[in-house]
């Protein structure tokens, strides 16, 4: 009896064509088995200076890490950028975490394949390449030399109601239903999954989330459905953010911007990153200070300051939203140890954040409207710290999220967001 294929979730939309700009051959450093080391030892490469087994050096737990030149290239990269390896040998010949990139896929304990695509890769992001949807076999055997390598992740619903992945599985069908009803404004549809994370809060609903099955997702559709003017109108009626909630938005786009850059390790550089997060958190400062790559926004009220967006930049965002919704990467040990609850929170208010900073870097380009390169450049930023920068486990960021995603809180900053209220 042949084995049941299993579950794959991702966003088919999202799409990627390498275009050979090297960019991940110099920017990270490259691991590689002792059973790859060896394999790769035995080709011949032309115009290798030295043998294949000297561009390695030992890492830790048995694994090696791939030599850059004086360049920071890998030292398998030839002078037109393009890898040796891969020329020579084909691509399965080449290290898993190259073979990988810029794909997210992870095992889960129930069995589901989850895939989504990194937006710091250059070639991630736009209108061409191929759809992810168009890539199952290459997700499947990634998939497949994956279990044999990394744990697998595992979520419940929440810290106060430890439900398990099963039960989960059957809410985020209902949420993910939510979201799939283009028909239906952006931010209505965050604002009703933040009113379904408050409502599911509660101390009475642990057990309807332990009797969760497959009715849930009907039930969430209609309720939205039925609910959208009255959603509506509560967000309308929305209060202006009180002055704690203003500063702990501030403080969480500049989490986002974190730099954990070498330099920034030493004593003297971690305390002029906190006054420069305090700073700005006050409503003082720039993005700049935080983080040296992105505009000055010195003058810029980072908060009032949101800006039309071209449908292209919207778009853009909208698909990095549904590839996380769609692959739940959000949660388990591979973002932070989030439960589902609150990896949801940190997602709902990916919006608002993206949109403020977007806004923020078109204005210091004195730009009336957010076109997608200045979308781009926030994803890139924001989906590398979603689920790797270490400000997001600290408990104190934990509670910002859960309090700036209260339908209060997150109504008030969803009414900034024209953009996002179409």
């Amino acid at each position: 009896m042949s084995k049941a294929a299993e579950p794959l979730d991702f966003y088919p939309e999202q799409r990627f064509s390498c275009s050979r700009c090297g960019f991940c051959c110099s920017e990270f450093e490259v691991t590689a088995t002792a059973g790859e080391v060896q394999n790769i030892s035995r080709l011949v490469l032309p115009e290798m200076s030295v043998p294949a087994k000297s561009c390695f050096s030992p890492f830790k737990e048995g694994m090696s890490i791939l030599n850059k030149d004086g360049e920071h290239h890998c030292r398998f990269m030839d002078e037109q950028g393009l890898c040796r390896i891969h020329r020579c040998a084909g691509a399965e010949a080449k290290p898993l975490a190259c073979r990988l990139y810029p794909f997210n896929v992870h095992i889960w304990a129930d069995g589901h394949i989850s895939a989504d695509l990194r937006y710091i890769c250059p070639a991630v992001g736009g209108n061409d390449g191929q759809r992810i949807g168009e890539q199952t076999a290459h997700i499947q055997a990634m998939a497949e030399i994956l279990r044999q390598r990394e744990k697998v992740a595992d979520t419940s619903y929440s810290e106060a109601n430890p439900t398990e992945l099963k039960q989960v599985r059957f809410v985020h069908e209902g949420i993910k239903a939510i979201f799939r009803n283009d028909s239906m404004p952006l931010a209505v549809r965050i604002y009703a999954a933040a009113k379904i994370l408050d409502f599911h809060g509660q101390r009475e609903m642990c057990q309807a989330i332990a009797n969760a099955d497959a009715s849930f997702q009907d039930e969430a559709v209609k309720f939205v459905a039925k609910a959208e003017p009255l959603l509506d109108g509560e967000m309308a009626r929305a209060a202006a953010l009180p002055l704690r909630e203003r500063i702990e938005f501030r403080s969480l786009l500049a989490g986002y911007l974190r730099d954990d850059a070498t330099g920034k390790a030493t004593p003297a550089g971690r305390f002029s990153r906190m006054w420069h997060f305090v700073c700005f958190g006050l409503g003082h400062g720039s993005l700049q200070q935080i983080n040296d790559s992105c505009p000055d926004t010195a003058g810029i009220d980072i908060i009032k300051t949101v800006l039309p967006c071209d449908t292209d930049a919207a778009e853009l965002y909208y698909t990095f939203l549904r590839s996380k919704l769609e692959s739940m990467h959000f949660c388990s040990r591979y973002v932070h140890h989030y439960s589902y609850d609150l990896g949801l929170r940190h997602l709902l208010l990916t919006a608002p954040v993206c949109f403020s900073l977007a806004s923020a870097f078109a204005a210091a380009e004195h730009k009336l409207r957010v076109d997608a390169a200045q979308m781009r450049r926030v994803l890139t930023y924001i989906d590398t710290t979603f689920s790797l920068s270490p400000y997001f486990r600290q408990n104190s960021t934990r509670q910002i999220i859960r309090r700036l995603s209260v339908p209060p809180v997150m109504a008030g900053l969803l009414n900034y967001l024209a953009s996002v209220k179409k």
